[in-house]
């Protein structure tokens, strides 16, 4: 994250980490979702534990190098039925997860600092 803010930076761009919402955070999970927890319980663990740190470390970097962090987790927390493919890959039969991904990062670009100033011009 810091040496892409840096690139970024260098030649008047910005940086946005948009940090995937974690499969084996969700309290409602799908199907085919239950059916990766139950096939891997230690890897959901191990994501239980480490995932929440990867957040605070990344949305720490940001601060110091100017970089709009945005962990996802949240926009995904109600929307029904598998959000996932398996542990990265959003499951786009969904609609709801269509829309959440679109207006997140609909949300994202426009709310980078100076983002609408740039738009306007």
């Amino acid at each position: 994250v810091q040496k892409m803010a840096r690139i970024a930076h260098s030649d008047g761009s910005g940086l946005i980490v948009a940090i995937q919402p974690s499969l084996f955070l969700r309290d409602g999970r799908g199907p085919r979702e239950a059916e990766i927890i139950a096939k891997r319980p230690e890897r959901a663990q191990l994501h239980q534990r480490y995932f929440p740190l990867l957040i605070d470390r990344a949305r720490t970097i940001g601060l110091s190098e100017r970089v709009l962090v945005r962990d996802m987790s949240r926009a995904f927390s109600g929307v029904p039925g598998d959000v996932f493919y398996d542990g990265a890959h959003f499951y786009g039969a969904n609609a709801a997860v269509r829309n959440a991904v679109r207006s997140q990062f609909e949300e994202l670009i426009l709310s980078y600092p100076g983002a609408c100033d740039r738009v306007r011009r």
